[in-house]
């Protein structure tokens, strides 16, 4: 049941912040459905690990009756003592079968446990990047990510080829008096 994580798919790409939404919200879906099957396959598991108990304790009780019935069958004597009678019902077959039932449905239940804290930690990484994802888009909203600006002029740095930049640089730097020029 264990899976290597996937750090590429909590990642939020910041380009497609209207698909990412999207298709939080299917996987969320997804996962909170799966969450609620894996709570009541919990439900049925608990249920049959107390049938079980239930049948348990039904065949110590036919055993135990059967062997006071009839204590000879079993060679414990007329009259047998109580621990004899305890350590006998543990020797039946019946017994046996009824506590491996017991183990299985134990078993199942640690199975069901499992899925279940599995699904909750999903969902509840899957709401954490939800709230992400609205941060991203509320910071996108805002202009957070606004594009770098050169000088005051509000020309996007990316439309400016290197030339034209170089040539920029250069006239800023002719344009500025040189120390000790001033005397």
């Amino acid at each position: 049941m264990a899976r290597k994580l996937d750090v590429e798919y909590f990642s939020i790409d910041l380009g497609r912040l209207e698909e990412e939404l999207g298709d939080h919200a299917k996987e969320f879906f997804l996962l909170s459905s799966a969450l609620d099957e894996a709570l009541e396959h919990l439900e049925r598991a608990k249920a049959a690990k107390e049938i079980a108990e239930d049948e348990l304790k039904l065949a110590v009780a036919k055993i135990e009756l059967d062997i006071r019935k009839d204590p000879e069958k079993y060679d414990l004597g007329k009259a047998p003592v109580i621990s004899a009678v305890d350590k006998t019902v543990l020797l039946q077959s019946a017994y046996r079968a009824a506590k491996k039932k017991v183990y299985e449905a134990q078993e199942r239940l640690i199975e069901a446990q499992a899925r279940v804290h599995a699904g909750t930690t999903a969902v509840k990484t899957m709401d954490q990047r939800g709230k992400a994802i609205g941060k991203q888009v509320d910071l996108f909203i805002s202009g957070y990510w606004a594009k770098p600006r050169t000088g005051g002029k509000g020309v996007n740095r990316d439309r400016l080829d290197e030339s034209k930049l170089d040539q920029r640089r250069e006239r800023i730097k002719n344009s500025q008096p040189k120390r000790g020029e001033d005397d």
